[in-house]
């Protein structure tokens, strides 16, 4: 075909495209695929009409546009075109590189055109955000299909993606609309391959000014995605560390070189935020692999300065505030290298890697410490962030050989720790404690840590005496003993460290000589330096020492290690000598002597009598419980603990010689007594210890049917009974007793005993029915008391007191009331009931009628107090509490008092009721009770809201009665469950408390958001009862009424008058059919008159048959206003059966009285 027919031919399928694009043609379905058919076939084959086919394809793709900012639907037509060319495209541009370009500068050009065309559309300018703009145009199907397009374009060809850049940031040069078509397609689809792309391209150049001029390229485009970077700022680090990562993982060296000159480059050349983005990334992109091979890569390569590399890598990870973690990492990949092996290349590459940290950071901060002491800690964030990689400068040590390195390397980890705090500085402490460490180093960390943090060491050293590493506590008690030894000081006294030390040994005693007793000698030579510092330990400290010698020396002769005995005898004299000649109290040797009898006793190959104890000094001065010696639980316990299992009398255990008994005796009270005031951990054990001997002596085996050596103890009333008289023999079990019920848990274990003892006590009351009462029943009755004493101290009831009701035929009244008054006392304080046998009227049958009342008297008196014990308990009638005879004149008077707080009409009417109450039922039925009424007023007078005339006539007649008492000018200050307290600082106790002064708004009312009154809370509303949401503003369809709620206008009083009044107002309102008919928005109040409150008047009683009215045109007062009183309420009864038995009632009380009877 020639030119001129080929260029004929392109001009009428132009002809024939344009004329296609009408809308008249694009409706049919039939034009349509035919021409989209056509266009995509000559495509490829027929260049000359490319131009006429994509102007084509852009009528379409703005057609659809178009129909999508319009909101109409896009014909299906249309949509399926639109769908068969991305097909088409996309795979053309797969299968070719330059159809990839030639789409990708098509469709970013078509990109940009639909951008400024529809950049003043409506559905355009209201998307604010990038994420409005994103939702809005992944809807838009035509949109989407150029976006596709160009991005399949760019995953293709590299060389379609650096047009595509290049065409983007062309364009971004100009003003860019408000809206960028193109930023949300590259977020979508193409913006990160861009990037990735480039760096890829860029990191593979041999040319470092190709290196520099590709990230600056990549920088430009992150540059320009200001809104992608606002909203996604890890794309560009993250695409960067991918790339840097993909060549350290390659062996190849030229790649690592690459990133060699990455560094270099950055260094010299970028600056400003670039520099840290590229930092970073290559800092997240190391680890200790990718470390060795590019260590491996420097040392194959002879052109590269390795000290100014490490510099410039070191200088951009402070740059960037980082911490110091993959610095020491940087640093250990050359010691740790297991490819190389010469020891001398090693040493060359710490000795240039590690300068710059080793000296510059050293010297900084050891310089800034030594001249900031008293100010400001330095800011340094290098050697802030070195703190997680503490462990990294430890093992330098190692590692180094140079006694110059090591001082250095040292001297960086103190003041890492110093600057660090505590724990870093005991994790230091630990490592040069637990290793063979020069004395000029000891020093140093002596003096240092003394002025700075004096506590460290103390909690550096508790932590290596708890490990059990036997190794590292024999070196730290070397090293400690060289620096104790050693240091020769002025001030002594005030050296805290060495006070550490020594607490330290203390606090470990027991731990140290038990995991290796061959540690006591060195113990030994630092313990025998306490004198010349000064140093002296306190009661507690001693007894903590004798406490855990005894423990190792028990140890030792229950292992038959008798080779070892020597040693600690040797020891204890020491310990003994010390307490002599340092002036400590006497009694310390008490505590410790407690050995002598108590170690041989305890061997299993010596036997030891009874005289052992004689040698135990004794202070001639008086007793030790005179002498007031306060000892610690927590560090005695265990001394105590055992020499007390020998005190009980029994043929198994040692006997106190009687001389001895009550100083020992009081020694064990005053110790115990210490001990259940203290808190500790040893105290529970010591209690059960203490149980176990109390069962092992008094019932052996704890069991129940267990035999004593009586062989007349046959039955479990004879066991209880020999129990009792065992008691007798052994005075010191109930001191015991004493001391176990302080807690709980270690007194269950007794309730063998306890029970014993209760079932003995019953029987005991049995048996002595026919004996001589004058000596059984003391002893039986004080035995009975105290142990109802020791139950209370101990908080327990068991079951067998359940069962005292057995004791209640048998004992004289004054007997039983001494013992059920401690038994209710027990009960009303713990608030427990008798909760298996009840007491019955049948099983209390009392032969002499003088032994019941007393009984009935006392329960009745607490059984209100007990808890949830019912009123019927004993089947019983019960007497009023304020009538009972056992009680005193005070309780009786603040049973009967009545307070009522308020005077309003509520307060005076309850107030006359009770009069009358008083007056005419009270005294008929209790003559000898004596009542008075207490009514307290904050104002000066009473019922405010009426006439004054009216108020002082009411006043008057409440004076007038002398059960009444009137206080006005007088506010309430505290109410609480017996007694109110006034404002004058007057206590009135009371049985009952009335609270009337005034209306406080309910629940919901509180909880609604309308225009309320500020003192009251009631809801405003306007004259049609209508809630205000403002001052202006009502809402037509909720209403409000009664007391909570009162008119903006004027204020209607919260009485049942008004709420009436209003409630008969909307009811009429409501009954009318416009008002249902009506919209919430079209209801009017024009047809509706306004509400007008209507006082019809108030009344009050005030008792005694007389009253107040307080009405329109007349005031009455007395008898006339009662009447009225009674025929208002009368009306106001709804049926006439309620009206006809109300007026029977008030006909019968005033003819008869009240009925106060239960029926």
């Amino acid at each position: 075909m020639t030119s001129s027919s080929s260029n004929q031919l392109a001009q009428d399928f132009a002809f024939f495209i344009h004329h296609s694009t009408d809308s008249r043609t694009l409706t049919t379905p039939a034009n349509i695929e035919r021409t989209c058919s056509i266009c995509l076939n000559l495509l490829t084959t027929f260049p000359s009409a490319r131009e006429a086919i994509f102007d084509y394809f852009n009528s379409l793709i703005s057609i659809g546009v178009h129909c999508f900012i319009q909101n109409v639907s896009l014909v299906a037509s249309v949509s399926d075109l639109l769908i068969t060319i991305e097909s088409k495209l996309t795979s053309l541009a797969m299968q070719s590189n330059s159809w990839a370009n030639i789409l990708a500068h098509w469709s970013i050009d078509q990109l940009f055109d639909l951008t400024v065309r529809f950049a003043n559309e409506a559905n355009i300018k209201k998307c604010e955000t990038l994420e409005d703009r994103i939702q809005l145009w992944t809807q838009c199907q035509a949109a989407m299909t150029l976006i596709k397009i160009c991005s399949a374009c760019i995953l293709h060809d590299s060389t379609a993606a650096d047009n595509a850049l290049n065409k983007y940031l062309g364009a971004s040069i100009l003003s860019r609309p408000s809206f960028d078509w193109v930023t949300v397609s590259l977020t979508l689809r193409c913006g990160q391959t861009l990037i990735s792309r480039l760096i890829q391209l860029s990191l593979q150049e041999t040319n470092q000014s190709q290196i520099v001029h590709g990230v600056r390229r990549i920088y430009a485009v992150w540059s320009s995605l200001e809104v992608i970077a606002e909203q996604e700022p890890q794309i560009f680090s993250q695409v960067l560390m991918e790339q840097i990562q993909s060549l350290l993982i390659s062996d190849d060296i030229q790649k690592h070189v690459s990133i060699i000159s990455l560094i270099q480059m950055i260094f010299v050349v970028v600056t400003g935020p670039l520099c840290d983005i590229v930092y970073y990334s290559l800092y997240r992109s190391l680890n200790t692999l990718s470390l060795r091979r590019l260590c491996s890569s420097i040392r194959q390569t002879n052109t590269i300065d390795i000290e100014q590399l490490t510099n410039e890598f070191i200088s951009g990870l402070m740059r960037i505030r980082t911490d110091a973690f993959q610095i020491i990492q940087f640093i250990l990949s050359f010691i740790h290298d297991e490819i190389s092996t010469d020891p001398d290349e090693i040493e060359l590459t710490l000795r240039n890697c590690c300068k710059y940290v080793l000296q510059q950071l050293c010297h900084e901060c050891h310089c800034k410490f030594r001249l900031h002491k008293d100010n400001q800690k330095p800011t340094i964030p290098i050697l802030s962030a070195l703190r997680t990689s503490f462990d990294h400068l430890l093992d330098l040590l190692n590692y180094t050989k140079s006694s110059e390195k090591i001082h250095l390397i040292n001297d960086l980890c103190f003041n890492v720790a110093l600057y660090n705090g505590d724990d870093t500085m005991i994790k230091y402490i630990q490592y040069i404690f637990t290793n063979k460490t020069s004395l000029d180093i000891l020093q140093d960390i002596h003096l240092e840590f003394e002025y700075y943090h004096p506590n460290c060491l103390h909690d550096a050293l508790n932590l290596i005496f708890e490990q059990n590493n036997s190794s590292k506590i024999s070196i730290c008690l070397e090293n400690l003993l060289q620096l104790v030894l050693v240091d020769e000081r002025p001030s002594l006294s005030n050296n805290h460290s060495i006070q550490s030390i020594i607490w330290s040994l203390i606090d470990h005693f027991s731990r140290l000589l038990s995991e290796n007793c061959l540690h006591y000698d060195i113990i030994l030579q630092i313990f025998l330096q306490l004198k010349c510092y000064e140093i002296l330990p306190t009661y507690e400290q001693i007894l903590q020492i004798a406490s855990s010698f005894t423990d190792i020396h028990i140890k030792i002769i229950e292992d038959n290690e008798n080779n070892l005995i020597e040693n600690l005898l040797l020891w204890r004299d020491t310990l003994l000598n010390f307490i002599h000649f340092n002036n400590y109290d006497f009694h310390l040797f008490v505590i410790i002597t407690l050995m002598d009898f108590l170690i041989p006793k305890l061997s299993p190959f010596d036997k030891v009598d009874d005289t052992n104890l004689t040698r135990r000094p004794i202070d001639n001065s008086g007793s030790l419980l005179e002498q007031n010696v306060n000892f610690n639980a927590l560090n005695s316990n265990r001394v105590l603990s055992r020499s007390f299992r020998k005190t009980l009398t029994n043929d198994r255990f040692i006997k106190i010689p009687p001389e001895y008994i009550d100083q020992y005796t009081m020694l064990m009270t005053d110790v115990f007594n210490e001990l259940i005031y203290n808190d500790n951990s040893q105290k529970q054990q010591l209690l059960i210890c203490l149980v176990t001997t109390l069962i092992d002596n008094i019932l052996p085996d704890s069991t129940v049917d267990v035999q004593f050596d009586d062989d007349q103890c046959k039955t479990p009333n004879e066991r209880n009974l020999a129990l009792i008289r065992r008691l007798d023999e052994q005075p010191l079990v109930w001191i015991l007793l004493e001391i176990i019920a302080t807690d709980n848990n270690a007194f269950q274990l007794c309730l063998p005993i306890i029970r014993c003892l209760l079932s003995a006590l019953i029987v005991q009351w049995e048996n002595v029915r026919g004996e001589d009462r004058a000596t059984t029943y003391l002893k039986q009755l004080t035995l009975s008391t105290n142990l109802i004493i020791l139950l209370k101290k101990a908080r327990y009831l068991p079951l067998p007191l359940n069962e005292i009701y057995e004791l209640f035929p048998f004992v004289t009244c004054y007997d039983c009331f001494t013992l059920l008054s401690n038994i209710w006392n027990y009960l009303k304080q713990n608030q427990q009931l008798l909760t298996t046998k009840l007491l019955t009227q049948q099983q209390t049958i009392i032969r002499d009628p003088l032994y019941f009342d007393p009984i009935r008297f006392v329960i009745q008196k607490n059984i209100a107090n007990v808890g949830h014990i019912a009123e019927h308990f004993l089947h019983l009638q019960l007497q009023p509490t304020g009538s009972i005879a056992f009680i005193s004149d005070d309780e009786r008077k603040a049973l009967t008092t009545f307070v009522i707080v308020g005077g309003g009409p509520t307060s005076i009417e309850f107030s006359g009721e009770l009069h009358d109450f008083i007056v005419e039922d009270v005294a008929k039925w209790f003559p000898d009770v004596k009542t008075r009424v207490i009514v307290v007023e904050s104002t000066d007078h009473i019922l405010g809201t009426f006439d004054s005339k009216l108020t002082d006539y009411a006043m008057n007649i409440l004076k007038s009665r002398s059960e009444i008492t009137l206080k006005t000018n007088t506010h309430v200050k505290r109410v609480d469950e017996n007694e109110v307290l006034l404002s004058n600082g007057e206590v009135i106790p009371c049985g009952l408390t009335v609270w009337s002064t005034g209306l406080s708004p309910t629940e919901l009312t509180s909880t609604l958001s309308f225009l309320k009154e500020k003192r009251s809370g009631r809801i405003y509303t306007n004259d049609h009862l209508q809630v205000l949401i403002d001052d202006k503003t009502t809402i037509n369809n909720i209403f409000a009424l009664g007391d909570c709620a009162t008119p903006i206008e004027h204020s209607i009083p919260a009485t049942a008058q008004a709420a009436a009044q209003q409630a008969k107002y909307l009811a009429k309102r409501f009954n009318q059919k416009q008002f249902y008919l009506a919209n919430s928005n079209e209801i009017s109040n024009d047809k509706y008159p306004a509400f007008n409150f209507s006082n019809l008047g108030m009344l009050a009683y005030l008792g005694g048959y007389g009253g107040l009215a307080d009405l329109k045109q007349t005031k009455i007062s007395g008898f006339l206003s009662w009447l009225l009183w009674r025929s208002v309420y009368m009306t106001r009864l709804v049926s006439f059966k309620n009206r006809l038995l109300v007026a029977m009632f008030w006909f019968k009380s005033f003819v008869f009285g009240r009925d106060i009877s239960r029926f």
